[in-house]
């Protein structure tokens, strides 16, 4: 037999009540003003007849019984998101790296960080400054400093 749920309504441990002909129910005699209902989760005899004393049995073998109390779409939903939610916090908790240096801590995916964001100024002052001769300079020194990383690769 499968753990029992506690009851959805007061949180106690439920019963489980069989009868003399194998049918029989769970239940929580829950407090009238926690429950305005009992619930029960009933089942019928192992041979699957139902005795005339005993009508209002449903139609649940007694693992069935067990499944439909533990059964709570509402809250296995709920829990379900939350679940996500917590996960979600612990990603917001790991820190941003900057997507340039991959170093240091920025405020926003995608963003870069302070020395990043300086050291780009300081290359857009120094284009801004360059003759088109200087620019051919420093491009051509780029291209081979790439050669030369490439080869020794």
């Amino acid at each position: 037999m499968p753990n029992l749920k506690p009851c959805p309504h007061c949180g106690r441990q439920p019963q489980r009540h069989i009868f003399e002909d194998g049918s029989g129910y769970i239940t929580c005699d829950c407090d009238p003003v926690v429950s305005s209902t009992t619930i029960r989760a009933n089942w019928h005899r192992p041979d699957g007849k139902i005795t005339k004393s005993r009508k209002e049995v449903s139609a649940f073998t007694e693992h069935e019984a067990d499944v439909l109390w533990n059964s709570r779409p509402i809250e296995d939903e709920f829990q379900a998101r939350i679940a996500e939610l917590e996960a979600e916090i612990e990603k917001l908790k790991q820190p941003i790296i900057c997507s340039k240096c991959n170093d240091h801590i920025v405020a926003n995916d995608g963003a870069i960080c302070e020395v990043c964001a300086k050291t780009n100024e300081t290359i857009i002052q120094e284009f801004a400054t360059m003759s088109i001769e200087e620019f051919a300079l420093w491009q051509h020194q780029i291209n081979r400093k790439t050669t030369e990383t490439e080869e020794d690769e």
